[in-house]
C-alpha cells in the first residue's frame, strides 16, 4: 500500500510504529469486515482542525436514538432535511484522502526527527 511504503520511507521510529499500526489494523478490519483500510477517525477529526479544507462538512440534524429495541445508541444523522428538523451540528461528508495522508506522513516527519 502506497501510505505504508511513504510511512515506512521516512525510516524513524515513530514512522515505524504508525505503519505497523495501520498495517496491523488494516489485516484486521480486512479479515474481519472485509474493509480495504481501517478506519482512522480519530486523525480525520485532527485534519480537520489542523486545515479545514481537507474535510467536507454540511450542517444536519444529529441525534442518539435512545429508544429503539434494534438501534438503541445509534446516531442519526438527517443530510435531507426529511424530519423538518433544525440543524444543529457539523457532519463530515467527503474526506481529501490525497491531502490527508499528506498531512499525516507531514506531522509524522517533523514529530518522528
Amino acid at each position: 500500500d502506497e501510505v505504508l511504503a511513504r510511512m515506512r520511507a521516512l525510516g524513524t521510529p515513530l514512522a515505524g510504529t504508525v505503519a505497523g499500526w495501520l498495517a496491523f489494523f488494516g489485516a484486521a478490519y480486512r479479515s474481519l469486515f472485509g474493509f480495504a483500510a481501517p478506519p482512522v477517525h480519530d486523525p480525520c477529526a485532527v485534519a480537520l482542525v489542523a486545515d479545514p479544507g481537507v474535510v467536507r462538512c454540511v450542517d444536519a440534524f444529529v441525534a442518539v436514538e435512545t429508544d429503539g429495541r434494534w438501534t438503541r445508541g445509534a446516531t442519526v444523522v438527517d443530510l435531507d432535511g426529511r424530519l423538518g428538523r433544525a440543524p444543529n451540528a457539523r457532519v463530515a461528508v467527503a474526506l481529501d484522502v490525497p491531502r490527508f495522508w499528506d498531512l499525516v506522513l507531514d506531522a509524522v516527519r517533523r514529530l518522528g526527527r
